[in-house]
């Protein structure tokens, strides 16, 4: 499985067995600027609309938005510990703790 973000605002999941789209995740209202897959079927998005997004792959939907930064966010990764961080055009690195 391979994801890709793109400035139709759209993630596309692929199946790279067949080297077609299976799915697209729709919500973010701007280019898609990094994607991160995350433990039990999760994938982390940034996007110039500011946000960060969490998705579940299998039922294909948004959990979560993360709307705490002022432009855009350039890129989401997992750190160690599970947490979340985000770095964006706001000049902020932000800690994103699990609830």
């Amino acid at each position: 499985m391979l994801a890709s973000g793109s400035s139709d605002n759209s993630i596309k999941i692929w199946d790279l067995i067949n080297w077609r789209c299976i799915y697209s995740l729709e919500g973010h209202e701007n280019t898609i600027s990094s994607l991160y897959f995350l433990k039990n079927e999760l994938l982390a998005s940034s996007s110039w609309d500011y946000t960060c997004k969490i998705w579940n792959l299998e039922t294909r939907n948004c959990l979560y938005t993360l709307k705490e930064h002022k432009d855009i966010v350039w890129c989401i990764i997992e750190l160690k510990n599970g947490e979340l961080a985000s770095c964006s055009n706001d000049k902020n690195i932000i800690i994103w703790e699990k609830s």
